[in-house]
């Protein structure tokens, strides 16, 4: 009975203690996305904090079609300053919903994809 009261109140600690993600931060998108007019080169001037790119400067991402026809996007940003190493990572990215283009799910690891969400965009592309 004491091992059921443990594991019923940690799951009901856990499960509390966890946060709706939706409160925090607003997800909306752009409305009108056109994944052509996207891929080049794009410098990074705000983020929201991820551990993957944690102190890193001069952030760019560079996206471009691979070959299987899904969006390869190539991270890159100096750790710490302009004048240190340079890190590099390459991520695939694909879109699963073609009514909201500007939701596309990328991967670093085979087929474990996060949401990329398109949230603020110049009418230009720039």
């Amino acid at each position: 009975m004491k091992k059921i009261m443990v594991v019923l109140f940690s799951f009901i600690f856990l499960t509390a203690s966890c946060k709706n993600e939706s409160t925090e931060i607003d997800k909306t998108v752009v409305t009108s996305f056109d994944i052509n007019e996207y891929l080049g080169t794009w410098y990074e001037i705000a983020r929201l904090n991820h551990k993957f790119e944690k102190s890193l400067v001069g952030v760019t991402a560079k996206y471009s079609y691979s070959k299987n026809g899904k969006i390869k996007v190539e991270n890159s940003g100096f750790k710490g300053s302009l004048d240190e190493e340079k890190s590099y990572a390459t991520v695939k990215a694909k879109n699963t919903n073609s009514n909201v283009p500007s939701k596309l799910k990328v991967s670093l690891f085979m087929f474990f994809y996060a949401d990329y969400l398109v949230m603020e965009l110049d009418k230009n592309y720039k």
